[in-house]
């Protein structure tokens, strides 16, 4: 489903191919990461780090890596 919803959805990390293969692989690159996040911070972090944190974080990551 959320290759289909992909297209719907603007966001700095999409990848401008309208291929639906392209699309396919970017998502699940995307979820793979979004599920390790969850994962960890569940499992450890959650009583220590807040979401707007954690969601602080990864925007950090995320714009640092957009400068390289």
């Amino acid at each position: 489903m959320i290759p289909v919803l992909y297209p719907t959805v603007e966001a700095p990390w999409q990848i401008p191919s309208k291929n639906q293969r392209d699309i396919v692989y970017a998502t699940r690159y995307g979820i793979g990461g979004f599920w390790n996040v969850l994962s960890q911070w569940l499992a450890v972090d959650r009583e220590n780090i807040s979401v707007p944190e954690l969601s602080h974080i990864l925007l950090n990551a995320m714009t640092s890596a957009q400068g390289k």
